[in-house]
């Protein structure tokens, strides 16, 4: 479920310092990992003791000993969710939006491209149209398969970021401070990656509703182990090669990597489009998390239908 922080990596690890950015990272997904971890065995743990879990804020009700409905814990998880799904919208918009800032001519009853692709009015509605039907699905199966197709943006970012490494070489200097590639170990902004890591390892609220419906229950916790690894790697790879074959002073790192490159950069343009296809298959995801916790808030069930 990698979104756009995997594009703000290279930004935070500035934020914190370069030593000290790579050890958050660790401890972040470690910590990330085994609170997850302890999430994912809850429901069988109170299954033992006759206790039925279907969601997340049903586990928090049982070990905060409230047997009232968790109604604060339901709204910021819905809340939650609801601002990244926010995120993702923009985001998509933003980046359908720099399809075209030509001035071409015009297309139809003398509307040109740039009026009928307008950022605040017209692109919304087309991802509404397009985003929709996606919605309506009764299982997270199809959605936890389709999300598998986002990869491909990973795995292209990956390459390209390597690939900047091998023909780019090293820009960092530890020791002159007046050097433009000078880096620093160690920043007290660190606070900004470790807040980006935070919501970016963040799936406890989603973990159960994602490992309900697995064939093989008995490998959830590999599973959980590898995915939270890849995700490490993938956090770590891109941010540190982007980071140490930068050429310009390091405080230049823009918080969307894609946003240090030149708007008409092929290698840029394609990401884009990759990204931009990463965020239409994860939306859908989140938006049936919230359709599934406020079922289960309310129906006592995850698909009231």
């Amino acid at each position: 479920m990698m979104g756009v922080s995997l594009l703000c990596m290279p930004w935070g690890l500035h934020q914190a310092g370069f030593a000290f950015g790579l050890v958050i990272h660790l401890l972040m997904c470690l910590l990330c990992l085994y609170t997850a971890y302890l999430v994912a065995k809850s429901p069988t743990a109170l299954e033992d003791e006759g206790v039925t879990v279907l969601e997340f804020h049903e586990i928090c009700k049982v070990y905060l000993r409230r047997e009232d409905n968790m109604h604060p814990i339901n709204g910021i998880r819905t809340h939650q969710e609801n601002g990244r799904c926010h995120v993702h919208c923009h985001t998509e918009n933003t980046f359908l939006s720099n399809i075209s800032r030509r001035n071409d001519p015009p297309l139809f009853l003398g509307l040109t491209f740039d009026d009928v692709w307008q950022l605040q009015l017209t692109v919304p509605i087309y991802l509404v149209i397009l985003i929709f039907p996606l919605l309506n699905f009764k299982s997270p199966t199809f959605f936890a398969k389709f999300n598998v197709l986002g990869t491909i943006s990973v795995v292209y970012l990956l390459f390209i970021n390597g690939i900047r490494l091998v023909t780019c070489g090293f820009s960092m200097n530890f020791s002159d401070t007046t050097s433009p590639n000078y880096v620093q170990n160690f920043n007290w902004n660190f606070p900004a990656l470790t807040g980006m890591l935070t919501l970016s390892f963040f799936i406890h609220n989603c973990i159960i509703t994602l490992l309900r419906n697995q064939r093989y229950p008995e490998n959830n916790v590999r599973d959980l182990s590898i995915g939270y690894g890849l995700v490490a790697f993938s956090y770590i790879f891109v941010g540190l090669t982007f980071y140490v074959t930068f050429p310009l002073p390091k405080s230049c790192i823009d918080d969307n990597l894609l946003n240090n490159f030149e708007e008409h950069d092929p290698l840029s343009a394609i990401a884009r489009v990759l990204i931009f296809f990463q965020l239409l298959t994860i939306l859908p995801l989140v938006a049936y998390f919230i359709r599934s916790q406020i079922s289960c808030a309310i129906f006592k069930t995850p698909w009231p239908g």
